[in-house]
């Protein structure tokens, strides 16, 4: 006779339910708390033939049972005792609630089995707790995750899931740095930063460090951490959270990148101008061999050159900012393409370049900020005329789909190398050739990116070595019947 059936009366009184476990899994004993849940008379193995089997599937939710079953077998194999929190259907309330079910096995004096022991503790009310706990944890809008004197994983929240590549906290718990996507050298400094913290008992704040993501992809961390202490004060894990300060690392180091191209850039034309007054002050009334009006021309130039680069700047500041102002109105634009050409047209002249537009004649309605769509066409225009040898060709078209326009700007002129491509609309990046052709700030491609996109359009190009370059735009739009009022 095992000791839960002679120590029945005792178990009676006990608020945890008692079970007995044969090794075939036939339940033999059972105190009287197994009714409140089970709505059954207990029973014992002496007088009645108990009807379940463990673990008894009609009572455990569907989600638990596999669970379940996969530690029995493990455990059954083993001999070894093992814990599960698990959902038995509690006939009373008509609903499931959590228990902690604690299995062990009893061994006979010759260490073989005698029976396993069962202790099904009601954890409902401590799951609603840890349920509440997690749901704030997850919606709090940084990582936060904690750990045991040993940096072994207890907990996390959703956010820190979804940077190591997981997607239920229990695929974490159990684990340490070195089973997550960082590099040995990363979990190597966090698990130092964990043993600082939990030996010095104090915390420590925004600590800048590396993360790989589950991605492949390299982020960087503002984090901060402090010791967890049971009720007796000692020291037993450590708290952790961190905020991605990705983009920001990112946006001071293109910060630092403005900085530089500003000051190279702002410099050229300021000392180009420096020097043509320089030579207007020494001859003073003298003839230098060159007419006065011809060098006042370059230093405006020059200062136009000046004004046009702080004008992009600023106007890249605005958009990454989020603060371009936007006047937006229905305009045609066939009319706007015809106008920029026209404007375009002179000194496509000085360089004998042939300069045409073509449309299907479809009127396409844009709404939008016409001044912003004009700066984008004469970017591209300028930029076909510049790159463009003489006695060239540059073309634009404009044709129309039902819901959107498509303007290319077609050139006949130096291309561009397959390796730079991929460059083109980035911020202050100039092609080798175009470097050799042309001061620029590299800005002009970048800030028409911006624009197109803002208008929910898109902007490419296609090109090849001395094979010319299109670039391509294209913008949402309607059709109208008529021109419309530009």
């Amino acid at each position: 006779m095992n000791p839960d059936r002679a120590l029945g009366g005792a178990a009676d009184h006990l608020s945890e339910i008692i079970w007995s476990v044969e090794s075939d899994g036939a339940v033999s004993f059972t105190n009287r708390s197994w009714q409140d849940l089970a709505g059954q008379d207990h029973w014992r193995g002496d007088d009645h033939l108990f009807p379940y089997q463990f673990p008894s599937p009609d009572i455990l939710h569907t989600h638990d049972r596999d669970k379940l079953i996969a530690l029995w077998q493990l455990h059954k194999t083993t001999l070894t005792p093992f814990k599960v929190d698990v959902r038995f259907y509690k006939v009373s309330d008509k609903s499931y609630a959590w228990y902690m079910l604690s299995m062990s096995p009893i061994l006979a004096a010759d260490k073989t089995l005698s029976y396993w022991q069962a202790i099904i503790t009601n954890i409902d009310q401590l799951k609603s707790v840890q349920s509440m706990f997690q749901l704030v944890m997850d919606n709090i809008p940084i990582s936060i995750f904690w750990k045991d004197r040993k940096s072994i994983y207890l907990g996390c929240n959703r956010m820190f899931l979804g940077d190591v590549g997981l997607t239920q906290p229990e695929e974490l718990i159990g684990k340490s740095d070195y089973d997550n996507p960082s590099t040995k050298e990363q979990s190597d400094f966090f698990v130092s930063c964990d043993r600082r913290v939990m030996e010095s008992g104090s915390p420590e704040y925004h600590i800048i460090e590396p993360q790989l993501r589950a991605d492949g992809r390299k982020a960087w961390l503002d984090t901060s951490k402090v010791p967890l202490t049971d009720a007796g004060g000692e020291v037993i894990g450590v708290l952790g959270m961190y905020e991605d300060i990705t983009k920001r690392i990112s946006l001071e180091n293109q910060r630092e990148e403005f900085v530089a191209a500003l000051t190279h850039d702002l410099k050229n034309p300021i000392i180009g101008a420096n020097r043509l007054l320089d030579v207007l002050i020494v001859a003073g009334d003298a003839d230098i061999g060159i007419p006065k009006q011809e060098l006042l021309e370059k230093v405006k130039g020059s200062n136009h050159s000046l004004l046009l680069l702080i004008q992009n700047m600023l106007e890249v500041y605005r958009y990454e900012c989020g603060e371009s102002e936007r006047r937006s109105e229905h305009f045609c634009m066939s009319k706007i393409v015809k106008h920029c050409v026209e404007d375009m047209r002179e000194e496509a002249n000085t360089k004998n370049i042939e300069l045409s537009f073509k449309t299907d004649g479809t009127e396409m309605e844009v709404t939008g900020n016409k001044q912003e769509i004009i700066r984008v066409l004469q970017n591209l225009l300028e930029n076909a005329v510049k790159f463009t040898p003489h006695k060239g060709h540059v073309e634009i078209t404009l044709s129309a789909s039902e819901e959107q326009c498509l303007i290319e700007v077609k050139d006949d002129g130096i291309g561009i190398n397959s390796d730079e491509q991929k460059h083109l609309f980035s911020r202050f990046w100039q092609g080798t050739k175009g470097k050799n052709i042309c001061n620029s700030s590299g800005l002009g491609l970048y800030i028409c990116k911006k624009i197109v996109e803002s208008h929910g359009g898109a902007i490419s190009a296609r090109s090849a070595p001395s094979k010319g370059a299109t670039f391509r735009v294209t913008l949402p739009a309607r059709k109208v019947k008529s021109p419309c009022e530009c």
